[in-house]
């Protein structure tokens, strides 16, 4: 196809006058967007540097056009350059207003052969000359207001392509650049957009390896079916330069002809999946042999226009038609819509195209709800769509309108037909109906006037009552009978079989289209043969009044849809069926096929403006996945029946997606004829279409104007010839936008004919991939863990305590909800539970589930019944009709008096209810439920409410599981919710279940087994038996019902397994039950360890050094450095110069810079501690720190960087001031990827000393932390250490009247301990912080926190006009400043409410500046002459990489906490010295963090301040604190959630730390330690840093730092504990233990369990699979003590059983059970487990890993050892002794030697090293025997020569002939004992040399992890075995 632009289509002239730079403009893209640019009247300035010539003749091209252009040379890759291009624009036109980044340059080339230099042309060209030329166009830009910056990239940024790593990661970076700049430069009115394209069809790709395979793989993967071209991705870049994008910003917009949406590369190729009926394709023949020869070296070539992708199937051709089994024929339709009893006369209505609304007539009284002003609860649109005549007899709208549509469809002869099951499916809202206001109206009302009697009034007033309302009311009665299941039920039982299922599914306006998606589903997965699917709504006064508070009705009378003119929608009655067969069926039973379901596509909006508000991303979402079922290309859709409103929002939208995804298509909408008719308004929709099918006509739209904005569709004012081409169906597609973002779009064909394909109605079913469930949570009142919940089901409790929230619904978090408080009053608490849910569920690494699945999770609501906010809405919309009907009419039989007080107290209460607002629609529909969970985690797969009553929770199971068979979602979201229980609902819903109506909402996740093993995600059960398990009808669980939510309870109380004996209790109790949140961590010290001696060879320093030290030490080493070699440089900082200076000027000097950094600092000529660091240090670290950042990209490659501190050593511990450099190391270790780096702190005083000492430490492997002390000859490292510390004393930590003060004490996570000190004992507090409280603007102080944004909005309004030149950023710190002071005066009302007014005091104080401290400290010493307590607290913390920071930067950090301290010891001595001090540090400062090369220092400081500081001074190191501080904030959580480096610590429990250790230190007794240092082993109340970390710590500890993390406990496990005596397996005693049953908790650790570290899988110690057999056989023989064991059978490995890479403990659940025969026994042994997450909560419970039955007693028969094995023999090695295995052996388990094979099996000889053997336990049986038995079939290598590495997944027997471990076995065989396997049996023996038979393993299944290479063998025939 041609990529010119058509005769008919000109180019439009937005760039009229606008001065536009094209980079690398002169030829191939660059030149087709110069002439795009200029046909649109841009003057354009022709970039080139090596095409003069093209760039020439681009321009003479554009000038014979008309256009204007000049060609100016420059390489962009050269910044000079750059600023002299730009300059002559500049002095040319005076400004600019497009750039686009074009130039590119690039290599084709593995990763490994990309060379430096390559990269490095690669980036300056790309990405550096692209940021350089931004820089230098902004200011010309914003000169004149504005303008646009274009970069083009590539498809290949996005997707991963062979030898393209080069280009692709620049593109990359280029997108990720364009949103930065978007951000910069938009306040300058400058937008930056990125153009990206796939394959292009020109010159460019024919430099491609294999070019032309290329364009036939990337054209048959194009939805669109070709390949793009260069004028195609011009006009992508016009459109972002012109003015129709200016709301465009930060945007990457690709132009792939659909080749990005992936369904090629998904959809299995047709030998992989071959199409039923089809022969098998013939072999291919041998693969192709590549040819020998040279490869060429790769070339520069311009970067690619599109990805090289994998081979893709060919798309489906008409010559082999799929089977019609998977195709659904719509074989019947039926319909009554205002004007319409039928289609017929629907089709005649909108041929007419006559408006069918009028006023509501005898419905109601309009009177009653209408009004020409704004009124809060009435509606300002008289008219609508009502269907007239009403329905006979007082019948219910739904059911006479769903019969006749049935009836229209056929239904009884098709549900009578033979063999025929129908169901139907119906789109309906709970609420959407006239009959169910006026009944829930009626019960409200009655229970309202019975409130307000005069007297107590008993049942049978409320009775009268309620029967004079129903009477007054006429379409009133039971409102059970009158919602749509109901409802529809009794038209279904009309016609078909009563048993006939029917299924309700809410998405609000698409919801008949969801119904006829649920109907096919049914039918292919043969659930019934006949379908029939549609949609019910009668409009009543209620909906009317709440959507008029959106603004959405129209005020005109009219609904014009797609039009100029729109101004709103009206609403109307309807109803429409179709009946759905399977096309195959319908053809064999003769019925007319109207037309064919060809794709459904379901989307949801996800995170949008509002949850009412259409968004584009969701609909055309919508709108591909239907087109994708089929494969069906946009250019094949002729026409399009639009959603088509009439709201001038929302048609909007729904244009821009019609026009993107099916440009060609027509457009119209039957809403302008019959209005929106609701929950049936899609299935009406398609009935339109199929009408149009069946006559061959487009109707027209009429009337009809085009709007003035673009874009522009083809809207036919006519009718429309339609017929059907030949070769081809005619496609139309039905378009269905839901409130809330519940997208559909359905397209319909005709039927096809003999020999044509029919369409695929649904993706395939994938095989063998099982539906699990991975996690649940459950949100109920009183707030009951999971685990709580558990223990209750498992009890036969009720899962929760209470049964109701109680009247007032407390109100969730923003961060539970994502919604402001306005809106969360508004909204139903169904709604608000369901987020909670959700909210509750976490993956096991802590992230959200959805991660990476966002694009494929769907969310399933089960839900019935009307919601709990609905009579208190109804009441109001419904308060003057209630005021002009009950007055004055009295029931009979009621005391007139009594009933006119009460009436007029309760209408007094009706008008005293909230007023309708524009949230008050949207928070009373249940499809708002999943689609609010939708919006809030930004998911965008279908979102729905099931109801089937109170089986909805299986049903919404069962919608789930449908969907993830086929593939359509990866991840389902199950939800269940009920939030009605009070006495009206339980009237409402009598005779519904047996059960107390109880609230509370249960969210279950669901996922194929194959997501949930990529993904590592424990599987707590599949859902098949959990369904098939629950009774046939739904159960109230211990007498209360949760409704729709009751079979999901079933299913969590499957999951949830009893966790011990629960005793009831009462109410009260429950009620009074505290819920606290687990600790997520616990307490650790650092304790120094001896590692040896610290002498070592003398290494030299390396070549290209840069050797930064103070000028005492230059004489000393500068030999050093010049016998480096001249490469080397030493440089000398003292005070008074500037590092920075000094650092730039050496490197100006060597532009190459220096691979490795060393620095040597000497703190013996310091001054000694306490005194404050000399100038001559700082100047040293900052040196240090400004190097580091100079020379980060050069450290990073390979280089390496350390650190030699002399220190004289007091105590074992160094000055605190070496730790400024240890911090900093600490944190470079995590930043400097690829760098080695070292820090050494020794008390040598030689500098060539310690920096050869530091060469010896950089060349020795990490131990732990990259710091080490040298001291005495000694070399000693750091272990982290938990160290549990004895409990506190009890009583408050300080006595009453404690002064405490507090720096950093008003904010953060200093106040909140302070407020949890206060409340334990009153105070006199001082505290100091950098806020001014009276800077505090009236009114802020008591500002309501969602009120913050709007006075946020109001300040920097004030602020900007009061100074115009004031920058945003500016404004906003100084708004910032405020909210900290705010934050600080919050915290001082706080405290003087619990300790007085008078005791508490501020004082603003710069902790910098000593003599402010020394008069705070007066100040103190003025009002109380004492401190008892002083809290450091004060920081700043500025995270970011290195080469972000500055140096002042860096010092405002450093000093806040370097210089307080100093000052604070300084000002506050003598009688002030505090009896008690307490610094706040960082965890960055025990073991750094990436981005704190500023924080980590000041926080070792500390640590080390407090080693050195008087009796009372400690030091607590905090990790993240999740709700307060510096954690609390955004970005922090962000990344802590991302990275899940730090547990994430409540504010509860790190203030219950901090006052544990206040506590512990009160009354530190006999053992204080009188003078600081001189016992590095303090008790534990004594520890001077304490630090508080969890399981996130241990696990990225371990993993930088490996051995830093010791064993649990004070002390290292000796060596000799692990080959005990008295160790005699893995099993400790019993915790229960009867005859027939026995079970233990079992806790296997590295320090005890030490041998596992010889066992790796992945790297990671991993228990044998024979080791956990001889664990079930030491179970048995505990519970059959006399029986011999004869075997171990059925043994089933489920999965792994690991240890802890940090020495915590991991725990086990050992249970066995004993079972008796006649001459035996056997004993079934489990190990269990629960998996819990990094916060510590229980995710599942009782998790196998692994079953075996042990055989005791009896006697054995012995079998005969095989024959030797004949030669030839070939010697092989064991793969799993190879370093490259993934199961990986040492030690004991290296047992094996003279491994050789055969072709009739394996042999091995079994002879362990006999001190190997000493590091195990004392076992049972032979571990290292079975285990070197069971890899014996390993040694036999794959056919292609490739040797497996299998581990066993279940083993039928272990039979063990002989007594005795390892060790007893090799003393009675010293020469060892034979293995064999044999391929033929499955069996491998273990024989001795005379052939008696020691162990047999038989049929041992295995999954192989994977394939060695095969090594160069040679041939033994001399092996005689």
């Amino acid at each position: 196809m041609s990529g010119d632009r058509s005769p008919g289509a000109p180019a439009a002239t937005d760039l009229r006058g606008k001065v536009a730079v094209v980079t690398g403009g002169g030829k191939g893209v660059g030149a087709a967007i110069s002439r795009e640019l200029a046909a649109r009247g841009a003057y354009v300035v022709v970039n080139h540097f090596h095409s003069s010539g093209a760039a020439e003749d681009t321009v003479a091209a554009i000038r014979r056009a008309g256009g204007l252009a000049r060609a100016v040379r420059a390489s962009v890759a050269k910044r000079e350059q750059v600023e002299a291009l730009f300059a002559s624009v500049a002095d040319e036109h005076g400004g600019l207003d497009v750039l686009v980044n074009n130039a590119a340059r690039g290599v084709f080339a593995r990763y490994d052969d990309l060379t430096d230099v390559e990269w490095r042309r690669a980036l300056d060209t790309n990405l550096h000359g692209a940021r350089w030329c931004a820089l230098a166009a902004a200011p010309l830009m914003a000169a004149r207001g504005g303008g646009a910056i274009v970069n083009v990239s590539s498809i290949g940024a996005g997707l991963a392509m062979d030898n393209y790593l080069l280009v692709g990661v620049c593109k990359a970076a280029l997108e990720a650049m364009t949103r930065y700049l978007a951000a910069d430069l938009g306040p300058q009115g400058i937008r930056v957009n990125t153009a990206s394209a796939g394959l292009l069809d020109n010159p460019t790709a024919a430099l491609f390896p294999g070019a032309a395979e290329l364009r036939d793989t990337c054209r048959a993967a194009s939805p669109l079916g070709r390949l793009g071209t260069e004028e195609d991705l011009a006009r992508l870049v016009a459109f972002l330069a012109s003015p129709q994008a200016e709301w465009i910003s930060g945007q990457c917009l690709l132009a792939d002809g659909g080749l990005s949406v992936g369904r090629a590369m998904l959809t299995p190729s047709p030998a992989a999946r071959p199409v039923r009926g089809s022969s098998p394709a013939p072999p291919a023949g041998p693969p192709p042999t590549p040819a020998a020869g040279p490869v060429p070296e790769p070339s520069p070539v311009p970067p690619p226009p599109g990805p090289v992708l994998p081979p893709v199937p060919v798309p489906r051709t008409r010559s082999a038609p799929p089977a019609e089994d998977r195709t659904v024929a719509v074989v019947g339709m039926g319909l009554v819509a205002p004007g319409a009893d039928g289609p017929d006369t629907f089709w005649r209505r909108l041929v007419e195209g006559v408006p069918q609304f009028g006023e509501p007539g005898e419905r109601f009284g309009l009177d009653h709800f209408w009004s020409d002003r704004d009124a809060p609860d009435r509606t300002y649109s008289r008219v609508a769509g009502y269907v007239r005549p009403v329905p006979p007899d007082g019948e219910d709208f739904l059911t006479a309108w769903t019969h006749t549509a049935l009836v229209q469809c056929g239904a009884v002869a098709l549900g009578s037909a033979a063999g025929a099951r129908a169901a139907c499916f119906v789109g309906a809202w709970s609420e959407g109906s006239q009959h169910v206001e006026e009944s829930l109206l009626a019960e409200a009302a009655a229970e309202g006037l019975a409130a307000h009697w005069p007297t107590a009034a008993d049942e049978d007033l409320r009775e009268r009552l309620l029967a004079h309302l129903r009477d007054l009311y006429p379409h009133a009665g039971r409102l059970a009978e009158h919602l749509p299941a109901a409802a529809v039920r009794r038209a279904v039982d009309r016609l078909l079989p009563p048993d006939t299922p029917v299924q309700v599914v809410d998405t609000a306006c698409s919801s008949s289209l969801y119904a006829l998606d649920l109907g096919a589903r049914a039918l292919l997965d043969g659930e019934c043969e006949v379908a029939l699917c549609g949609g019910v709504f009668s409009l009543g006064p209620r909906y009317s009044v709440l959507f008029s508070r959106l603004r959405g009705l129209s005020r005109s009378g009219a609904v014009r849809a797609l039009d100029g003119g729109a101004d709103g929608v009206l609403f109307s009655d309807g109803a429409g069926f179709v009946a759905l067969k399977r096309l195959d069926r319908a053809r064999a039973d003769g019925d007319r096929v109207l037309g064919v379901l060809a794709g459904f596509g379901a989307a949801s909006d996800g995170r949008g403006r509002a949850v009412h508000a259409p968004h584009h991303t969701g609909q055309e979402r919508a709108l591909a996945r239907a087109r994708a079922v089929s494969g069906t290309p946009a250019e094949r859709v002729d026409w399009v029946v639009a959603h088509g409103t009439g709201t001038p929002v929302g048609d909007r939208v729904e244009r821009g997606v019609t026009h993107r995804q099916v440009p060609g298509a027509w457009c119209t909408s039957n809403k302008s004829v019959v209005g929106h008719t609701g929950w049936s308004a899609g299935v009406v929709s398609v009935v339109h279409a199929l009408q149009a099918l069946a006559h061959s006509v487009i109707p027209p739209q009429t009337p009809y104007r085009a709007p003035d904005d673009p874009p522009a569709l083809r809207v036919p004012t006519g009718p429309v010839p339609w017929p059907r081409p030949s070769g081809r169906p005619r496609t139309v597609g039905v378009s269905s936008f839901g409130f809330g973002g519940t997208n559909a779009h359905l397209l319909l064909q005709d039927a096809p004919r003999p020999g044509e394909a029919a369409p695929v109605s649904l993706p395939d079913p994938a095989p063998d991939d099982p539906v699990v469930a991975v996690a649940w949570s459950a949100h109920l009142p009183g707030a009951p863990g999971a685990e709580e919940v558990a223990r209750r089901l498992a009890a036969g409790l009720p899962p929760a305590g209470r049964r109701s929230f109680g009247d007032d619904y407390p109100a969730p978090s923003f961060a539970e909800v994502r919604m402001p408080a306005r809106t969360v009053e508004a909204v139903d608490r169904a709604q608000l539970m369901a987020l909670q849910a959700a909210a509750g569920l976490s993956a096991p690494d802590g992230s959200p589930w959805w991660d990476g699945l966002r694009e494929r999770c769907g969310v399933f609501a089960a839900h019935t019944g009307v919601p709990a906010r609905a009579p208190d809405v109804t009441l109001r919309c419904y308060a003057a009709s209630l005021t002009a009907t009950l007055a004055g009419r009295v029931p009979p039989g009621v005391d007139a008096g009594a009933y006119e007080r009460a009436t007029g107290a309760f209408l007094a209460s009706v008008r005293g209810l909230p007023a309708p607002g524009e949230d008050t629609l949207a928070g009373l529909m249940p499809n708002v439920i999943p689609a609010r969970v939708a919006a809030s985690h930004d998911l965008h797969g279908p979102t729905m409410v099931l109801d089937t009553g109170l089986s909805s929770g299986r049903t919404a199971l069962r919608a789930a599981a449908a969907r993830l068979r086929r593939g359509e979602v990866d991840l389902a979201l199950v939800i269940g919710v009920n939030g009605v229980s009070g006495p009206l609902f339980a009237r409402l819903h009598a005779g519904d279940g047996d059960g107390r109506p109880a609230e509370g909402a249960f969210a279950l996740l669901l996922c194929r087994a194959s997501v949930a093993g990529a993904r590592g995600w424990p599987v707590l059960g599949r859902l098949a038996p959990l369904l098939d398990a629950l009774p046939a009808a739904p159960e109230a669980h211990a007498g209360w019902s949760y409704r729709g939510a009751d079979d999901l309870v079933g299913v969590v109380r499957q999951l949830a397994a009893p966790t011990g004996p629960v005793a009831e209790r009462s109410p009260a109790e429950e009620e009074r039950k505290p819920v606290a949140a687990p600790a997520v961590t616990w307490r650790h010290t650092l304790r120094w360890e001896r590692r040896g001696t610290d002498g070592s060879p003398a290494r030299p320093l390396p070549a290209g050094a840069l050797v930064l030290a103070g000028p005492r030490h230059a004489a000393a080493l500068r030999p050093v450095v010049e016998a480096a070699g001249p490469s080397g440089r030493l440089v000398t900082l003292d005070a008074g110069q500037d590092p920075q200076e000094v650092v730039d000027a050496v490197l100006a000097a060597r532009p190459e810079g220096f691979a490795h950094l060393r620095v040597v600092v000497d703190l013996h000529a310091c001054d000694a501690w306490p005194a404050p660091p000399s100038p001559g240090l700082l100047a040293l670290q900052e040196g240090a720190f400004w190097a580091v950042r100079q020379l980060r990209d050069r450290l990073t490659a390979d280089g390496t960087c350390g650190v030699a501190v002399m220190a004289p050593f007091d105590g074992g511990h160094p000055p605190p001031h070496a730790q400024l450099f240890t911090g900093f190391v600490k944190s470079l270790a995590w930043e400097l990827t690829g760098c080695t780096v070292r820090a050494v702190v020794g008390d040598t005083t030689a500098a060539r000393g310690a920096l050869a000492a530091l060469e010896d430490e950089l060349a020795r492997p990490a131990d732990g932390l990259p710091v080490v002390h040298h001291r005495a000859g000694a070399r000693f490292a750091q272990r982290l250490v938990e160290s549990p510390a004895p409990p506190p004393a009890d009583g408050p930590p300080l006595a009453p009247g404690a002064v405490v003060v507090a720096t950093g004490g008003a904010r953060g996570i200093t106040a909140a301990c302070l407020l949890g000190l206060a409340r334990r004992t009153p105070l006199r507090v001082h505290l100091v912080g950098s806020s001014r409280l009276g800077d505090l603007p009236d009114g802020l102080l008591d500002a309501a926190e969602d009120e913050l944004p709007a006075a946020r909005a109001r300040y920097i309004t004030a602020e900007r006009d009061r100074r115009p030149d004031r920058p945003v950023r500016e404004v906003n710190a100084a708004f910032d400043r405020l909210l900290h002071a705010r934050e600080s005066a919050l915290t001082l009302r706080a405290l003087r409410a619990l300790c007085g007014d008078d005791r508490v005091h501020f004082h603003t104080c710069d902790l910098t500046d000593a003599r402010a401290v020394r008069a705070l400290a007066d100040a103190v010493r003025a009002h109380e002459g004492r401190v008892d307590l002083l809290v450091n607290g004060a920081g700043l913390h500025h995270p970011g990489d290195i080469v972000r920071k500055t140096l002042p930067g860096m010092r405002c950090v450093r000093d806040v906490k370097l210089y307080g301290h100093h000052h604070l010891r300084s000002a506050f001595t003598g009688a002030l010295a505090p009896r008690l001090w307490c610094n706040f540090g960082s965890v960055t400062g025990v073991a750094g963090l990436p981005g704190e090369s500023d924080y980590s220092p000041a926080n070792d400081f500390l640590s080390g301040a407090a080693q050195a500081g008087p009796p009372g001074e400690f030091t607590i190191a905090w990790t993240v604190w999740d709700e307060t501080g510096l954690g609390s904030g955004a970005i922090v959580q962000s990344y802590t959630a991302r990275t899940a480096r730090l547990s994430r610590m409540t504010t509860a429990e790190g203030v219950d730390h901090f006052l544990a250790e206040l506590g512990r230190r009160a009354d530190p007794g006999p053992g204080t330690d009188p003078r600081p240092g001189t016992d590095p082993a303090l008790p534990p109340h004594q520890d001077r840093l304490v630090t508080f970390v969890g399981e996130a710590e241990h696990r990225s500890f371990a993993l930088r730092f490996p051995g830093l993390l010791a064993p649990p406990g004070t002390a290292p496990r000796p060596a000799s504990a692990a080959n005990a005596p008295g160790l005699p397996g893995l099993l400790p005693e019993p915790g229960e233990h009867r005859r027939e049953r026995a079970s233990w908790r079992l806790a296997l650790d590295l320090g005890t369990h030490g041998f596992l570290r010889d066992h790796l899988v992945d790297g990671r110690p991993t228990v044998p699979g024979v080791l956990l057999a001889d664990l079930a056989v030491q179970a048995a023989r505990t519970l059959a003590p006399g029986l011999p064991v004869r075997s171990v059978d059925d043994l089933a490995f489920s999965a792994w059983v690991r240890v802890r890479a940090d020495g915590r403990p991991t725990l086990f659940r050992v249970d066995a059970r004993r079972t008796d025969s006649r001459h035996a026994c056997s004993v079934t042994v489990t190990v269990r487990s629960d998996t819990v997450v990094p916060d510590g909560r229980t995710v599942a419970r009782n998790r196998e890993h692994f079953r075996a039955t042990v055989r005791l007693g009896g006697t054995p028969l012995v079998p005969h050892a095989p024959g030797p094995l004949a030669a030839p023999f070939l010697p092989v090695e064991d793969p799993y002794y190879s370093p490259a295995s993934p199961v990986l052996l040492s030690g004991a388990f290296r047992a094996t030697d003279q491994c050789r094979t055969t072709p009739l099996g394996t042999t091995a000889r079994w002879l362990p090293d006999v001190r190997a053997l000493a590091g195990l336990p004392r076992l049972s049986t032979p571990c290292t025997l079975l285990d070197s038995l069971a890899r014996t079939p390993a040694l036999q290598a794959a056919p292609d020569g490739r040797r497996p590495v299998p581990v066993p997944h279940h083993i039928e027997r272990i039979a063990l002939y002989e007594p005795g471990d390892d060790r007893t076995l090799l003393t009675r065989h010293p020469d060892g004992l034979r293995l064999y396997h044999s391929p033929a049996t499955a069996v491998s023996t273990a024989a001795a040399e005379d052939g008696v038979v020691v162990a047999q393993i038989t049929g041992m299944r295995a999954t192989v992890l994977a394939h060695l290479p095969a090594p160069v063998p040679t041939r033994d025939t001399a092996a005689s075995g």
